[in-house]
């Protein structure tokens, strides 16, 4: 699976584009408050302000209200108290709060910017528009309401607008980075690269050291796909301040998001271990949750999960990371509890009805998770997750008129949704109209479907009257509980359970009520290939090899065969056999890194300086398609030492360590130099 395929989505506010951070983040502190109500009210100001330190806002937000029973008046502490709303996602609440500050003091200039951003942010464009006119009525020149009317106009649609009122600015301010920053971000919305890269670059030789010019130049480096640029500048930022757990969630999110999950991981660990303040911030324990769920810690993942209990007994962050916990261990009955618990303690979400809905039809409980569905709908009914989801429970219910209009819904708001379409080829399939079907399939295929998925989808085609039965309504779902779960699996929730073909295995236990229909499809080139992969993943080497022989019957230079060829070679662990079949493939695909590189590797374990020489020129032209890659150029270096080029090997792992500084193979390859070996 991709890197960060689990990436679970949150109930609190996660990152906001970084120019929204600046100026929607009015500091957090306001000290204009004197207590003059006792010793009562100062030392729960006190207490407030400690825990806003330390990241507890809800426990924060606990003491400003107490602090508002008994001083109702006090501007400042509303302004306080809606800060904290914000933090924790509740926008709603700190309008209120903003407006009630305003009302008591109509000067209050943090509280209208702040307002007027909260408006911004509700889509209220013309009361956001408003704030911004009340400031600039006491002071024409105020930059922050200048901008407030240009993030209006931007969100509204007016970007080129947005952009000229900017470019005055940064004529007006020409050494404020922060501007400059601004105009770099609107360019790249518009599309002007060239402008948006000359801006930050402006920037950043104003403020190198600038943690929002960094993170947009980082930002921008992503875009345009330069991996090595990126990864620096995000090393720039945590250098900076090593204890900053948000830089260091940037550096460490870099390496999941290029498939570097180990470093990835490691990045997260040493700040949970080494930070001080890392394990009472509920935010990056929250992340640090997300990390260990995706790579199958699970037992970590539950003891951070109790330290989160431990800092917030009433916070819905903990049963959250519960149920997710519960669904990726198959534990469906405890996940629908635990997410029950989330809603109970948090309040109406869509996102947690909507893995509330998941986890009950996994559990079996169809129609809780359709009224689950609804109310996340009713919610956002823009959802599209759960659109989906909603129109593969309507499929296998029989209700097809629903389905079909879910699906229009989708289509609406995404017409190339992938799922969607995949979802859609399943209708045609409960249908019966294999000839639609077929067409829906070949669709699929132009839009890049997964051959794994595509191959699933069509071997589940193949026989209709076998794999569906009716129910007395008349309604067809899928026969046995693995093909229920793959049922889900199609529309999108793979998520829990790594590779989609162990999903019918993972679910029952037992692969022969899936095996089984094999007689049936007549061995058709999908079914091979989905009986391929399942005896793979179960270790069935002999029959892979089988059934694999007569897949090579219908198209034996077919690249997705001719990987299954070369993974049955790696299981056997023959060497010759693996050369073999990655010679193939590199004859269909010629340029892909990975197979030029592991080629490579497989020619460089022999002592022939033939065969070495040629393995150099693949390994060469690996890194010459993917420069980023530590990997590669590890390979490379391993050749060139190999060779006895040790010069050359010491530059390509010196590279390979700039890339993945603590990968400990990397390290032992360099070290073979310092020993003479």
């Amino acid at each position: 699976m991709n890197s960060l395929a689990i990436k679970f989505r949150t109930c609190r506010i996660r990152r906001v584009p970084y120019y929204l951070i600046l100026f929607c983040g009015i500091p957090l502190f306001c000290w204009g408050c004197s207590p003059d109500k006792g010793e009562t009210l100062e030392r729960l100001v006190q207490e407030a302000e400690e825990l806003v330190q330390h990241g507890q806002y809800r426990d924060a937000l606990a003491r400003y209200n107490r602090i508002l029973k008994t001083s109702p008046d006090s501007p400042a502490i509303h302004y306080k108290a809606a800060l904290m709303e914000r933090r924790l996602g509740y926008s709603d609440l700190a309008v209120r709060h903003l407006e009630k500050a305003v009302a008591l003091n109509p000067k209050y200039t943090e509280a209208l910017l702040e307002l007027g951003y909260c408006y911004l942010i509700s889509k209220r464009y013309d009361k956001a528009e408003g704030m911004a006119r009340v400031l600039l009525e006491a002071d024409p020149k105020d930059v922050q309401a200048r901008l407030l009317i240009g993030d209006t106009e931007a969100l509204d649609g007016s970007y080129r607008k947005a952009l000229a009122g900017i470019e005055t600015l940064c004529i007006e301010y020409p050494d404020d980075p922060l501007l400059f920053l601004r105009k770099g971000d609107l360019n790249l919305v518009l599309g002007n690269r060239t402008q948006a890269r000359a801006a930050y670059l402006k920037a950043l030789d104003m403020a190198p050291e600038l943690p929002v010019a960094l993170m947009s130049w980082a930002n921008y480096c992503g875009l345009e796909g330069d991996a090595a640029a990126q990864e620096k500048t995000l090393r720039r930022l945590s250098a900076l301040n090593p204890e900053n757990l948000l830089y260091t969630s940037f550096w460490g999110d870099f390496y999941f998001e290029h498939g570097r999950r180990d470093e990835g991981l490691r990045v997260y660990e040493e700040a949970l271990n080494n930070t001080p303040e890392a394990k009472a911030n509920p935010y990056f324990l929250a992340r640090v949750i997300e990390v260990f769920l995706y790579t199958g810690k699970w037992d970590e993942a539950e003891n951070i999960i109790s330290e989160l209990v431990r800092l917030d007994p009433r916070g819905i962050e903990a049963p959250y990371f519960r149920g997710h916990l519960a669904l990726a261990q198959g534990r469906f009955a405890d996940a629908v509890t635990a997410f029950r618990r989330a809603i109970h303690l948090g309040g109406p979400s869509d996102t947690i009805y909507f893995y509330l809905g998941l986890a009950q039809w996994l559990a079996g409980y169809v129609h809780q998770a359709q009224s689950s569905w609804q109310e996340a709908l009713r919610l956002n009914p823009a959802f599209l997750q759960t659109l989906l989801h909603t129109a593969a429970l309507e499929i296998s219910l029989g209700e097809y008129v629903m389905a079909d209009k879910t699906l229009e819904r989708v289509f609406y708001l995404l017409p190339d949704y992938r799922e969607a379409h995949e979802l859609f080829a399943l209708r045609l399939l409960a249908k019966k109209d294999k000839k639609a079907f077929e067409s829906q399939c070949r669709i699929l295929t132009h839009m890049g479907s997964p051959p794994e998925r595509l191959s699933l989808l069509k071997a589940l085609g193949h026989d209709v009257s076998e794999g569906f039965c009716s129910t007395e309504s008349g309604a067809t779902i899928p026969a046995s509980p693995s093909q229920q779960r793959l049922y889900v699996t199609i529309c999108g929730s793979d998520k829990y359970v790594d590779p989609l073909m162990d999903l019918a295995v993972a679910m029952d236990n037992n692969s022969s009520k899936l095996m089984g229909h094999g007689s049936e499809m007549k061995d058709t080139a999908e079914w091979l290939y989905l009986k391929v992969r399942l005896a793979l993943d179960q270790g069935r080497i002999k029959d892979a090899e089988r059934d694999l022989r007569k897949l090579k019957q219908h198209n034996n230079d077919d690249p997705s065969v001719l990987r299954l060829a070369t993974a049955i070679a790696e299981r056997r662990k023959d060497q010759d056999q693996q050369v073999a079949a990655y010679r193939t493939l590199l004859r269909e695909a010629p340029e892909d890194p990975e197979i030029l590189n592991n080629l490579a590797w497989l020619l460089a374990q022999k002592d022939d300086s033939s065969v070495l020489r040629e393995a150099q020129i693949l390994a060469e032209k690996a890194c010459d398609k993917k420069s980023s890659d530590p990997a590669l150029q590890d390979t490379r270096g391993w050749i060139y030492w190999k060779q006895g080029m040790n010069e050359s090997a010491r530059q390509a792992w010196e590279l390979a360590l700039s890339l993945a500084p603590d990968n400990p193979t990397i390290q032992s390859h360099r070290a073979l130099l310092d020993k003479g070996s």
